[in-house]
């Protein structure tokens, strides 16, 4: 094979003259890592769905048997971030088998409640009477739709992030293992990013050893590289492409 074609990884010099039979990118300590981490992404992702959901149904069962009572406002905090979150202390009496019983609650409030309620200012609130530490502020209850979508993308996110890593390693392994090297020519090339997250993308074709003769396949891959121009590589370039199948290729 022409050691002239462009490298879109340099990396894989030795695959192409045939001295090594590795691909650069998907290892398997790479999956294991981004198994682990859409783990993490999964489970907060089920973590906000479930607490979304799980104050819509105690705003629902506040709205339809919730107790009414006055509170009285003990401690507030604000906290400063990307975002700027209030929440308001509050102690509240309520009437738990014949009996007045003492609760506390803290709740993320709206700002302008958070400004206009002072330490020992009262709120009016509704209580579960079959639960009375669940309580929430009358008139600030909150949207969670968007909560809700949030939790699921990340969700969703994270199971197709695995699918797709797991699937480029297996792509990988079978391309090594009975993969041919054919040339490929570079029809659009385009660069984007800065630094180290500068990125080389390159659109190419292909004739398929599978597909009728004189029909040709088509690709698109990126790569970071910093010493590329695109200049060097102009609609024409040669390239080389590993391949399988139809379905199983890449650019080397």
């Amino acid at each position: 094979m022409n050691s002239s074609l462009f490298l879109l990884q340099p990396a894989h010099a030795g695959f192409l003259n045939n001295t090594s039979r590795k691909l650069y990118g998907s290892s398997m300590r790479q999956v294991i890592l981004i198994f682990i981490l859409a783990l993490f992404c999964l489970a907060l992702g089920g973590g906000m769905t479930y607490y979304a959901m799980n104050e819509q149904t105690v705003q629902a069962a506040l709205a339809k048997d919730g107790v009414k009572a006055l509170a009285t406002v003990t401690d507030g905090e604000k906290t400063t971030g990307r975002t700027t979150t209030y929440s308001l202390t509050y102690n509240y009496d309520a009437n738990v088998n014949g009996q007045v019983q003492s609760f506390s609650n803290s709740q993320e409030v709206s700002s302008m409640l958070y400004d206009s309620t002072a330490i020992g200012a009262h709120v009016s609130i509704r209580y579960l009477p079959d639960d009375p530490a669940t309580s929430r502020i009358l008139g600030e209850s909150t949207e969670n739709t968007f909560l809700v979508i949030l939790g699921i993308a990340f969700s969703l996110g994270s199971i197709y992030l695995i699918f797709y890593f797991v699937r480029q390693y297996r792509r990988d392994r079978t391309l090594e293992r009975a993969g041919q090297i054919i040339t490929g020519t570079i029809t659009k090339s385009s660069i984007s990013g800065v630094g180290g997250k500068r990125q080389v993308t390159v659109q190419y074709t292909f004739t398929s050893p599978l597909l009728t003769l004189g029909e040709e396949s088509h690709g698109k891959q990126s790569e970071r590289r910093r010493d590329v121009q695109l200049t060097d590589v102009p609609p024409g370039t040669k390239v080389a492409v590993v391949y399988f199948d139809d379905k199983t290729f890449r650019l080397l």
